[in-house]
């Protein structure tokens, strides 16, 4: 019972002494070299975590962008099972973009035309860019401004495709596919980047911006190549996506 007694109070003025004494503060006790390491570590770990997942294939905690890419999917296994899904009539009676029907009386077939695909290549690319591209865009600035960017882009940018096909005289061409979005996900990586190298000074943010002017020039490239791709969609939709990129980003700074 004594030795008891005693380590209790012992115990005690130990904890007395140290609640007396707190300890010191790393700032009063290191160097000014340890203090600007530690600095240089913490802003190094800021910048990998704001700009080191963009275009990658890392798994992400991304909701939205999953979501969509089931959805995605759950509607080329209904055309499929409709007629197929390159058929022009099924894509056609499910929602494809048809400039001439969109400005009769079918408006929200700028919606739909977006979660309609001309085949499973066509599916299968546009999901491994949605994997790619949407994890990073959510992450950075949360599920509601990604999906205003996203649908914004999509939606924008065939609305912006079917006036140029009506007024050039090229109304009854048909337009489908996520592609619009996701080359928007596109143009905001690259202001997200961007940025990031011009106010970060990332060196990362650098790199990775490179990464995406080479997949932006080879995919317009590409466009202008293949006939069947619409170059007009992506174009606005790199574009719409950009646009809306420097929007939100900018309010997004006057909220912090």
């Amino acid at each position: 019972l004594f030795n008891i007694e005693q380590k209790t109070a012992s115990l005690e003025r130990a904890i007395a002494q140290r609640l007396s004494s707190p300890p010191s503060r790393a700032i009063d006790i290191l160097k000014a070299e340890s203090i600007q390491i530690i600095a240089r570590l913490k802003e190094n770990l800021r910048q990998e975590l704001n700009y080191g997942s963009a275009i990658s294939i890392t798994p992400t905690k991304a909701y939205f962008t999953y979501n969509l890419m089931v959805i995605n999917i759950i509607v080329f296994i209904i055309t499929i099972t409709q007629g197929g899904s390159p058929n022009l009539e099924t894509l056609n009676r499910f929602g494809a973009a048809i400039p001439n029907q969109i400005f009769a009386d079918e408006p929200w077939r700028v919606v739909t035309a977006n979660f309609l695909h001309a085949g499973f290549a066509h599916l299968i690319t546009n999901l491994l860019g949605l994997w790619i591209l949407g994890p990073y865009v959510e992450f950075y600035l949360g599920w509601l401004r990604y999906l205003i960017i996203y649908f914004g882009s999509g939606i924008g940018a065939i609305a912006l495709f079917a006036t140029v096909a009506v007024l050039s005289g090229g109304g009854e061409e048909p337009l489908v596919g996520a592609s619009a979005a996701i080359m928007g996900l596109m143009g905001t990586t690259l202001v997200i980047l961007w940025q990031g190298w011009r106010q970060d000074q990332s060196q990362i943010a650098q790199r990775k911006l490179r990464l995406v002017l080479i997949i932006i020039i080879s995919q317009m490239f590409f466009d202008l190549t293949f006939p069947n791709v619409s170059f007009l969609g992506h174009f606005f939709g790199l574009l719409m996506g950009t646009i809306l990129a420097i929007i939100v980003l900018s309010r997004r700074k006057k909220q912090l």
